[in-house]
């Protein structure tokens, strides 16, 4: 059989070029990532307020204990922090049962892409499919979950943002000063 050659779109030959641009810019010397930079900006972020500190993570009832982690609100204040990178979700699959969206980390300086696909199941413990609302509800809550885990497991190293998350916890609790309260005791 024989092999069509299809020409390339115009949207993806302006993706192409979109991300040719990103990594020369992320690898420009002057652009390139500072650890310490990161881990202090992200810092002031997460533990800017006992409030914000508070949407830095999530605790949710499960068999009788609590399951505690990093938020999707925390991710947002992380991607930018790392700098030279895209992320994004986006849903891309719907079957009888599921929902399933897919969360992507691109970052343009360590040529590393992060993809992570959650699936949420959109029928109730007796096997009913939810209600219009619920499965937009449900897919949101899908995406938010994709972007986060893109991020935070594989995207930016968790060694690097653990202080940070850790730090946001004790703020958000009163254990620790936040940034707001160092800047005026200072």
């Amino acid at each position: 059989s024989e092999l069509q050659e299809s020409a390339p779109s115009t949207l993806a030959i302006i993706t192409q070029s979109e991300n040719a641009a990103m990594v020369e810019t992320a690898n420009m010397p002057k652009n390139r990532r500072k650890i310490e930079e990161f881990m202090k900006t992200l810092m002031i972020y997460a533990t800017h307020s006992a409030p914000v500190a508070l949407t830095m993570f999530y605790s949710l009832p499960r068999a009788n204990k609590q399951i505690i982690g990093a938020s999707v609100r925390f991710a947002e204040v992380v991607a930018p922090c790392w700098k030279n990178n895209s992320a994004g979700s986006r849903l891309i699959g719907q079957a009888e049962k599921t929902i399933t969206a897919q969360g992507v980390f691109l970052d343009y300086e360590n040529n590393v892409r992060n993809v992570k696909e959650i699936p949420r199941r959109i029928t109730d413990k007796d096997g009913r499919t939810f209600n219009d609302d619920m499965v937009m509800t449900t897919g949101k809550a899908a995406l938010s979950i994709a972007y986060r885990e893109a991020i935070l497991k594989g995207g930016v190293p968790m060694a690097l943002w653990s202080p940070s998350y850790e730090e946001a916890k004790l703020t958000a609790v009163g254990k620790a000063m936040s940034h707001t309260q160092r800047v005026d005791a200072a």
